[in-house]
């Protein structure tokens, strides 16, 4: 039975644990199954952009805790580039009189959207694809929003297109450099898109992304170094100059946000990058069976 948010209600089964698609380090990844629990049933185009459209209701949350957050790293980044009136960013981005206390001025160019998962099926997929809207809305970004699910159904693809984005046409395995200020937004994805992301702008091209995802720090405190190291080298190597700071998980689904952060690399910070780890950017390459990417040689069928 489903919520009026499309979440099934599930009851829990003795003698029985439940699996569920998760990384090692605690937080959801979407594999090349996504199939969970909340599931709903398909939806064609016109009821699936109605319940993009409500997600996008559930504002509040956003307002409060996410949006002033993300504000604040980029007033940091951007060095002024954002006129920032409220002097804390845990306040309210919006007045009593619906307005914004935070102004952009041209900070982000561009969003890259990888791994969101099927927005027909998944509502956890609907709910930070309706942020990603609010997001494009609110920080006025002026290029484009690129967004790849390999398990996009076609309604997925129809809808994403009317709603403005630009779909990526191959598997680019996360491995995109970019040459202004872009927002990768990667909720939940597995570690090895955060660590091609990492490769493909390694040097001072890391000031140029943003990366709004999985907790960096999560990863160090929940993996072994020499672990970290092997699966993830990118994200082992910058992690003492990566400035992080977490989302508030108080959703009224808890799913949605859980474990996340927003990533930034200020470039004073990779200034001080010894030059030797600059020099070691060997492409990463990732087996075909790991679970937490589909790559790029793999064919996916999807309805």
């Amino acid at each position: 039975m489903a919520d009026d948010d499309g979440f099934r209600v599930v009851k829990k089964s003795k003698g029985r644990k439940h699996r569920n698609n998760r990384d090692k380090n605690g937080s959801l990844v979407k594999s090349r199954n996504i199939s969970t629990s909340y599931d709903s049933e398909k939806c064609d185009v016109n009821e699936l952009k109605t319940k993009i459209e409500k997600c996008r209701q559930a504002k509040v949350y956003f307002f409060t805790k996410v949006f002033p957050q993300f504000c604040f790293c980029l007033e940091l980044l951007c060095d002024g580039h954002y006129k920032k009136k409220s002097c804390c960013p845990a306040e309210s981005a919006v007045g009593p009189d619906n307005k914004f206390k935070v102004i952009p001025e041209e900070p982000v160019t561009d969003i890259v959207c990888y791994g969101i998962g099927k927005l027909s099926s998944c509502p956890i997929a609907r709910y930070q694809f309706a942020f990603l809207l609010l997001l494009r809305e609110l920080l006025k970004i002026s290029g484009l929003c690129f967004i790849y699910e390999p398990h996009f159904s076609q309604d997925d693809k129809v809808v994403v297109e009317e709603l403005g984005c630009s779909l990526i046409d191959h598997n680019e395995e996360g491995k995109r450099r970019v040459e202004n200020l872009t927002l990768f937004f990667m909720l939940h994805c597995g570690k090895p898109l955060y660590n091609s992301v990492l490769w493909a702008n390694w040097g001072l091209g890391l000031s140029n992304v943003i990366i709004l995802g999985n907790r960096f720090t999560s990863y160090q405190e929940r993996i072994p170094s020499r672990k970290l190291r092997e699966e993830a080298s990118y994200i082992y190597n910058i992690l003492p100059y990566t400035s992080e700071t977490p989302i508030p998980n108080t959703f009224h689904h808890s799913d949605i946000f859980n474990d996340s952060g927003i990533h930034w690399f200020p470039r004073e910070v990779l200034a001080t990058v010894p030059e030797t780890l600059w020099k070691d950017c060997a492409e990463p390459v990732y087996c075909e069976d790991d679970p937490e990417i589909v790559t790029s040689d793999v064919n996916i069928s999807v309805s």
